[in-house]
């Protein structure tokens, strides 16, 4: 319903006592909610201003400013007794789940009216193409042209035949895809509104929270909250019920009243179906990821600064095996900041009903901010700032919603690269800048640690794709490291070598040496200058530049030309040792031989 500015309780509540109220309720109040929604009458009112009914004078005015006074009392105010768009659109912004497109939500309405005015007014928003609706309803046109043109039913035809079925789609039809879509597409199908449907037997993993906008009980109640308990990754421990009718006690009862063989059991032979406040789960919860946060932390060494954190969690770089042995710290670190940072976003718009102070509330928002920095400053530290990023996918999104982030600057695609890959699009100190060290609270004895981290993690990644080559790399790695570790250099100078070094590593393959008829062949060039360096039984390499490079093409013409399609995926399959097989007698049928060359061509982009 729409309701006119002017024409609002509160603009009725401003009329009490006045000696016109009854007319002025009539004029200013109800004439213009009609004149705003057509599904309204003047004769679904009454005549405020009717003296037979109110009396005359200063009765009328008392009877009316009682009656409007009735309705002011707390107990009834129903306006958070329904449930409203801009709440629902609101909470799929901010919430856990229902703000990163794995979670989803239904809504169930109390009638098939109800659901077409929530689709409608979802419709009018950038939400609306996210909402799907499922009722009983069947829309008929022979039957809605003998109904008035303001009537109940012309009003849900209406929206189904404008808003809803696309050319010649039948309800069913309709139905179905949404479902479908719903189950398999959470990001493309977010919200359901329902009525009466798919509120038992109908299991959507994704489903997380339930919107009950109908008087429900028993069986039915019971089934309804259950659409939200299914389990559905590490980000979701429970399912949602937001209570708009009050029917907590209800939900309660229903749970009581079915026996073990009618839920689903877990393993100590207790019903998974626990109701609990979710506010007070939430501070438990997310003081038990505050907790468990500080006792990970707590052998950090003092200040407990950022360069603390970052030796403490990936070791000396000049030690090559410091980043394996201290993996084990950072994924337990990275994962206790992931739930902490849940658990404070899944509260954050109720810690004062909690029970938290102001002041607790800023150390909490200055604790969650301080680890969420510690976190990006050791991913980039360790070279591993991108490698997490596709199992993380809601953690931008909570960090922008809830953390305070710095003034955002153009950075270009920076976001997006590894320190190795910034250093050479953008030069090292400007690297250095936007990534690494942002916050510029770094020595330059971090700065080149982490440089060196992300040079190893480069060398490493790519040692397969050309193995002499990344040789010739790991040891001007180390070179760079012994020059920081005795000093011979400045600061400067090696900066400047650990960015000619990043450069080196951009470009790969050096063409000097390698013959005319292999230049543009990329993956040719990495066999020809592999061939004199892999393992071999009987195979000879010619010392012959030509000579080896004829070899290096026919090796290349295989690939290209007799690889079956899908081969890299076929672990030990026949795909894979039909490529082997092909490559066997160009190395003179050597097995060593042809194992080698098979491990070089598998991590060839272009094979």
């Amino acid at each position: 319903m729409t309701i006119p500015v002017g024409s609002s309780f509160k603009d009725m509540i401003q009329l009490k006592g006045k000696s016109d109220i009854g007319e002025k309720i009539n004029t200013q109040i109800i004439q213009p909610l009609i004149d705003a929604n057509s599904r309204l009458a003047r004769s679904d009112f009454p005549d405020f201003d009717d003296p037979n009914k109110l009396g005359e004078g200063s009765a009328k005015v008392q009877c009316l400013t009682n009656l409007i006074g009735i309705f002011q009392k707390p107990e009834l105010n129903f306006s958070k007794n329904r449930a409203e768009n801009d709440d629902i659109i609101h909470d799929f912004g901010v919430l856990p789940r229902l703000n990163n497109d794995r979670g989803t939500a239904i809504l169930v309405a109390a009638s098939i009216y109800d659901a077409c005015h929530y689709f409608r007014a979802f419709y009018s928003t950038n939400f609306g193409q996210y909402c799907g609706i499922i009722t009983s309803y069947e829309p008929n046109p022979t039957k809605i042209s003998r109904e008035p043109a303001n009537s109940d039913e012309r009003y849900k035809f209406d929206t189904y035949d404008r808003y809803i079925l696309k050319h010649n789609q039948t309800a069913k039809q309709y139905e179905e895809t949404t479902k479908t879509c719903f189950l398999k597409e959470p990001a493309n199908c977010k919200l359901l509104i329902v009525v009466s449907k798919l509120l038992t037997g109908f299991d959507a993993p994704s489903c997380t929270y339930i919107y009950l906008d109908n008087e429900m009980r028993d069986h039915t109640l019971f089934q309804a909250i259950c659409r939200t308990n299914r389990l559905d990754g590490e980000d979701k421990d429970y399912g949602y019920i937001v209570d708009y009718k009050e029917l907590l006690e209800q939900v309660q009862d229903s749970i009581a009243v079915y026996n073990s063989d009618e839920l689903d059991i877990d393993d100590s032979g207790e019903s998974n179906i626990i109701l609990k406040d979710c506010i007070e789960e939430g501070k438990a919860k997310l003081e038990e990821a505050r907790e468990a946060l500080f006792y990970l932390c707590e052998p950090v060494a003092q200040p407990r600064e950022v360069e603390q954190f970052l030796h403490y969690f990936c070791g000396n770089a000049d030690d090559f095996e410091a980043l394996s042995t201290t993996e084990p710290l950072r994924i337990s670190f990275y994962k206790a900041v992931v739930t902490l940072l849940r658990a404070y976003a899944a509260i954050a718009r109720n810690l004062e009903t909690a029970g938290y102070s102001p002041v607790d509330i800023a150390a909490i928002e200055q604790e969650t901010q301080f680890y969420a920095d510690i976190r990006l400053a050791i991913k980039q530290h360790s070279g591993e700032e991108l490698d997490t990023k596709p199992y993380e996918a809601d953690m931008r999104h909570l960090i922008n919603t809830y953390i305070q982030a710095d003034p955002s600057q153009s950075l270009g695609n920076l976001s997006d690269l590894t320190l190795t890959e910034a250093i050479i699009t953008t030069g090292i100190h400007d690297a250095i800048a936007q990534k690494l060290n942002k916050k510029g609270n770094l020595s330059n004895n971090s700065i080149a640690d982490g440089i060196i981290n992300n040079l190893r993690k480069t060398i490493i990644r790519d040692q397969l794709t050309d193995p002499r080559y990344y040789a010739e790399m790991s040891k001007l790695l180390d070179d760079l490291i012994q020059q920081k570790r005795v000093g011979t250099e400045s600061y400067k100078q090696f900066l400047k070598n650990a960015e000619d070094l990043a450069n080196q590593l951009s470009r790969q393959q050096p063409m000097v040496d390698v013959p005319v008829v292999l230049h543009g062949k990329i993956e040719a060039i990495v066999l020809f200058n592999n061939l004199a360096s892999i393992p071999v039984t009987t195979f000879q390499c010619p010392e012959d530049p030509d000579e080896k490079a004829e070899i290096a093409l026919a090796l290349d013409r295989v690939m290209r030309y007799g690889a079956p399609a899908g081969w890299k995926n076929d672990k030990g399959g026949p795909r894979q040792i039909q490529v082997m097989n092909a490559l066997f007698p160009i190395v003179k049928r050597d097995r060593i031989a042809t194992q080698a060359i098979f491990e070089i061509v598998a991590n060839q982009e272009g094979y």
